[in-house]
């Protein structure tokens, strides 16, 4: 019975998880990010939270994984969002980036400086009362970061023409 009632419980779980995938971006880290908006100015709104550290996913490391999520994968145009492509969208230039990651996301690295952010979790609890898990709302500069990459000869400026 009791086997029964666990394996109900890990189905609950697992399909719980199949259909939140139909509306996040599911990152390789374990972190999900959902976009909220899309604004004129080159910012962009998202919602996101690792189900892996649950509550002990920290706001830096959300500010890093949404930088890592604009530089590396982008974001899928949901929620009246459009897409948004990568910005380090060839091997090149994230072998370019590579170089200069650690420095990018070290303690008083320049990751900062394109993102700012505000504690979701409180939200988070009103929309899903049973969470064991954090939900952060962070804003990227995505115009900013981009400016950074071409200033750092990492990607080429888009508006040179071809």
């Amino acid at each position: 019975m009791r086997l029964v009632k666990n394996c109900k419980n890990a189905l609950f779980v697992f399909i719980a998880i199949v259909l939140s995938l139909n509306y996040t971006n599911v990152k390789k880290d374990g972190f999900q990010v959902e976009c909220v908006s899309v604004e004129n100015d080159g910012y962009i709104n998202i919602h996101i939270w690792d189900l892996t550290k649950g509550l002990n996913y920290k706001m830096d490391q959300a500010r890093k994984d949404a930088i890592i999520t604009i530089l590396y994968s982008g974001l899928e145009g949901k929620n009246g969002c459009t897409n948004q492509l990568p910005l380090l969208n060839d091997s090149e230039s994230q072998k370019l980036f590579k170089r200069i990651e650690k420095s990018f996301f070290s303690k008083k690295g320049k990751w900062a400086e394109f993102t700012r952010s505000a504690d979701f979790d409180n939200i988070s609890q009103q929309l899903r009362p049973d969470t064991k898990f954090k939900i952060f709302k962070i804003t990227i500069s995505k115009k900013l970061l981009q400016n950074f990459l071409v200033e750092e000869k990492i990607i080429s400026n888009l508006s040179k023409g071809f």
